[in-house]
C-alpha cells in the first residue's frame, strides 16, 4: 500500500479508501470472538490490542486526509468531515486510555469497554466518511 500523496493521481484515493476499509473491518472484527488474534506486547487484552490497531489506522487516515486537504486534494467543504473524524479519534483514544487504566488497576473493565466500543463505532463512521469526500466508498 503506497503512502505517498499524489492529489492528482488515483493512488492516494485508493490508499485513503483502503485505509478506511481496513479500519472499518478491524473495528467490526472486534465483535467476533473467532477473529481474536494474539495481543500486542503490553496489551491488557485482545480487545485492547484491537482497539489500539483501530486507533493507529484511523490516525493514519486522518493524517493523510489532512495532508490532502492542505494541498487542495479534497473539496473546500471537507473541513467539517475532517473535524468530526479528529474529534471522534480524540474521544476514542481517551476511552481507550480509560479502558487500559481500569483494566490495569484490576477493576472490572466492562463499563469502560462498552464506552470504548461506542467510541470506536463513532470513529468508524467518521473515518468512513472521509473517502466519500472524493466520491469514493471505503
Amino acid at each position: 500500500m503506497k503512502t505517498e500523496l499524489r492529489t492528482q493521481n488515483s493512488e492516494f484515493r485508493i490508499t485513503l479508501a483502503g485505509f478506511a476499509f481496513l479500519f472499518a473491518a478491524l473495528v467490526f472484527a472486534n465483535a467476533c470472538p473467532k477473529n481474536v488474534t494474539a495481543p500486542h506486547p503490553g496489551a491488557v487484552s485482545a480487545f485492547d490490542s484491537q482497539a489500539y490497531d483501530a486507533l493507529l489506522i484511523a490516525q493514519e487516515v486522518i493524517i493523510q486526509a489532512k495532508a490532502s486537504f492542505a494541498v487542495g486534494g479534497l473539496p473546500a467543504g471537507s473541513k467539517p468531515v475532517l473535524n468530526r473524524a479528529i474529534e471522534s479519534y480524540n474521544v476514542a483514544r481517551a476511552s481507550w486510555l480509560t479502558y487500559r487504566s481500569v483494566a490495569q488497576a484490576g477493576q472490572d473493565p466492562q463499563v469502560a469497554a462498552t464506552k470504548l466500543t461506542a467510541a470506536l463505532t463513532e470513529l468508524t463512521a467518521a473515518v468512513a466518511a472521509i473517502p466519500k469526500l472524493e466520491g469514493r466508498t471505503p
